[in-house]
């Protein structure tokens, strides 16, 4: 467990982040590859009951967000990959703000905000959003800054953790605090938690208390967490499709001619 995340002894941390990157990158192209090929033609198709639209604009709203929080998660691990490469990432046992303020540095504003705004734009408020979608922008803007800031005043190597224990928190929060009563009676909140929160939850606990004594977190390293972030969004969104858009049409009364002449959805 090396500077925060999960590593083959194998790789070096560039490589593990290079690798980390590209597995989300293929999966995000896998899922909408599938999505393209074979969903979006037969979505076009078909028109949808009143409570089959209002299921799928909720799912919209998951999948949308935390495809947009894994977009930047990808893009992050190559800028630390580079950061690495080029001797701008502090070591584990280093926190940010010490190497912020490490006298032996020459001060220099522009290395930076270089090494500061990239995390806060890139992965903490589109990530802190995909976990809590029902609160405002403005709000998760303002809750980044502090949760960055944490993540710049713990060492390095318990930099995985903490994201996990404040972005899991944020879900619950979200889901307790922010969720209309309305929206807490469809199957896709009942869905979020069981497909994506929890699997997720599990590989990151996985990484962070086996990484050396679990044989898959020792070959694969991080890579396993990434792919189960992206994987278990597109398995969600092809349950509730299925559910929603699929099998939701075939029960359509075929002399209902207002049900079927209904507006389609927009399926992202």
């Amino acid at each position: 467990f090396r500077e925060g995340y999960c590593a083959p002894t194998s790789k070096d941390m560039v490589a593990t982040h290079v690798e980390s990157g590209t597995t989300m990158s293929l999966c995000l192209i896998f899922c909408l590859l599938v999505y393209f090929s074979f969903l979006k033609n037969d979505a076009s198709k078909i028109t949808m009951t009143t409570g089959a639209k209002k299921n799928m604009e909720q799912v919209n709203s998951y999948v949308f967000y935390y495809a947009l929080g894994n977009v930047g998660h990808a893009f992050v691990h190559f800028l630390i990959a580079n950061a690495i490469h080029r001797g701008f990432f502090p070591p584990g046992d280093m926190s940010g703000m010490d190497d912020l303020l490490d006298p032996k540095n020459t001060p220099n504003y522009l290395v930076a905000m270089f090494k500061i705004l990239p995390g806060l734009l890139f992965f903490w408020i589109p990530i802190l959003k995909s976990y809590m979608t029902h609160v405002p922008w403005k709000h998760i803007i303002i809750l980044s800054i502090p949760s960055y800031y944490g993540t710049l005043v713990v060492p390095m190597k318990l930099g995985f953790t903490y994201a996990q224990t404040v972005l899991f928190c944020g879900s619950a929060l979200d889901n307790l605090f922010f969720v209309p009563t309305d929206q807490k009676e469809q199957v896709a909140y009942m869905l979020w938690p069981f497909v994506v929160v929890i699997p997720s939850m599990a590989t990151s606990l996985l990484e962070s208390t086996m990484c050396t004594s679990n044989s898959v977190m020792m070959r694969l390293g991080h890579s396993v967490f990434d792919a189960t972030l992206v994987l278990s969004c597109g398995l969600f969104y092809l349950i509730c499709w299925w559910r929603f858009v699929h099998c939701d049409d075939e029960h359509i009364d075929g002399s209902n001619e207002s049900e079927k002449k209904m507006k389609k959805v927009k399926v992202y």
